[in-house]
């Protein structure tokens, strides 16, 4: 529902010096998104100049992506004409993809309100035809000054309609629009309910995010618009603090507020707190008070209804929680915290156990007792001799590998599975790596849109036949 925004366009090519900000935010910019970043996605605006370093791996741009979970980042200036024919600037498009192969969530590219009508339109949509994944392409149209609302109502149904097989959704800067569109805002919101699709309808349905002057956003209006739009997703952007001055407008807390709904007497909202990925620890309730309590120590702050009063948890077992991310539902009426629960044992229950439920199962399971092992397991006992001795770990590496290739029948594919598994999960907490870890790896590889060409390396199969060889002739 809401973006936090940033605009790098006024600030040199490197952010050097230290921002101060008011009511309680860090003392830099960097840890005033990563909070920011705690709600979901971030938009960044910045210069063609700053995103050229940033393609390099260095820049403002890169040092503050690098902070972030998922980063929208624009605009990139990537549609032309040659000759009459809309293309796409094949440089620019070089520098989009290198942007989206590091990890940002989404690219937010302008397009000239010329090219947004009748024939220009058709060769836009040409000009788009696989170049960028739509889940991942926003755009913006550049509307003319002094147009207001009304010109975006006129040309939307056409834009969805020509464009849905191509992007996400739109961006409107209703920054350079005339005055007045506050008033309207909800209402056009509305209209574009129906041109933008089913939300059930994966691939077809059009997002909407309003870009919007600081000064004018307010807990009324984006209350409002989110009451008005119910289950239909709408989401707003507003700049944050800009030149060491704290956030104009209404606290970012509150408005993330605003969009949700309590039916309860007490108006607290239900929580389900969730460890990295995504398994639920347990059920509790938050309020405005303990929203900005969570974000200010970024740490698992609750409500509690026997206290009446914030619930700082692991303040007295020591089982506290390093916050992930803070997101709503789909009917704006339950939160979900992700946290990284700590505590020796890391418990969030008051009977000691990692979860309100049950005990862990699975993989889960077998990484606790690895954990475990690797602090307590007897002298000479197998899982001992593993962590020990890296040249028998290496071995049953490649031998349940092996074991697994050849496996044919369902069963036995899965149980060579099993085992090849346990001892990749035995090497990795001999190293220190967790399972969110292989799953951070995992998100971050499914971003890429390089591929590499995936041949076998005939070196290492070599290699690994002579090990496996010599371990057979040793008896490991």
């Amino acid at each position: 529902m809401l973006i936090p925004f940033w605009s790098l366009e006024d600030l040199p090519l490197d952010l050097s010096s230290p921002l101060c900000g008011e009511n309680s935010l860090p003392a830099t910019l960097v840890e005033y998104l990563k909070r920011a970043d705690v709600f979901g996605e971030v938009l960044i605006f910045a210069r063609s100049d700053q995103l050229k370093k940033f393609q390099k791996g260095d820049g403002t741009v890169s040092s503050l992506l690098r902070e972030m979970r998922q980063g929208i980042l624009g605009p990139f200036q990537l549609v032309e004409s040659v000759k009459d024919l809309v293309v796409l600037d094949e440089e620019a498009l070089d520098l989009v993809v290198s942007v989206l192969d590091s990890g940002v969530s989404k690219v937010v590219v302008q397009v000239p309100s010329p090219f947004l009508q009748g024939q220009a339109l058709e060769g836009l949509v040409t000009a788009l035809e696989g170049r960028i994944p739509r889940e991942r392409l926003v755009l913006l149209p550049k509307m003319k000054n002094g147009d207001g609302v009304e010109t975006l109502l006129e040309n939307f149904d056409s834009w969805c309609e020509s464009l849905r097989p191509h992007t996400n959704g739109f961006l409107f800067d209703l920054r350079s629009l005339g005055d007045g569109w506050r008033g309207k805002l909800v209402e056009a919101a509305e209209k574009m309910k129906g041109p933008r699709g089913k939300e059930d309808q994966p691939g077809t349905h059009i997002e909407v995010a309003f870009l919007c002057p600081p000064e004018t956003v307010d807990v009324s209006l984006v209350s409002g618009l989110a009451s008005a739009l119910c289950k239909t997703s709408c989401r707003m952007s507003f700049p944050g603090p800009h030149s060491g001055e704290g956030p104009e407008g209404a606290p970012f807390v509150d408005l993330f507020a605003a969009t949700l709904k309590s039916d309860r007497p007490d108006g607290l909202f239900t929580t389900v707190v969730c460890d990295e990925s995504g398994v639920a620890l347990g059920l509790v309730y938050s309020n405005v008070q303990s929203l900005h309590a969570a974000v200010e120590c970024m740490r698992g702050v609750y409500w509690s209804r026997s206290r009446g009063g914030l619930w700082r948890k692991g303040d007295t077992s020591g089982a506290w929680q390093g916050l992930l991310s803070i997101d709503v539902d789909c009917d704006r009426d339950a939160i979900r915290f992700r946290v990284v629960q700590q505590g020796e044992p890391p418990a969030f229950c008051h009977l000691q156990r990692r979860t309100c439920w049950s005990a862990a199962a699975g993989l889960r399971a077998l990484e606790e007792t690895l954990k475990g092992r690797l602090k307590t397991a007897p002298a000479g006992s197998y899982t001992k001799r593993l962590f020990e001795d890296p040249q028998l770990l290496r071995h049953k590496l490649l031998e349940e590998a092996q074991e697994l290739s050849e496996a044919t029948e369902k069963d036995h594919v899965a149980a060579e599975a099993a085992d090849l598994i346990f001892f990749a999960l035995t090497r990795c907490t001999a190293a220190g790596v967790s399972l969110p870890d292989i799953e951070a790896h995992l998100d971050r590889r499914a971003l890429k849109l390089k591929r590499r060409p995936g041949n076998a390396k005939q070196e290492r199969i070599l290699q690994a036949a002579r090990e496996l060889n010599q371990g057979h002739l040793n008896g490991s």
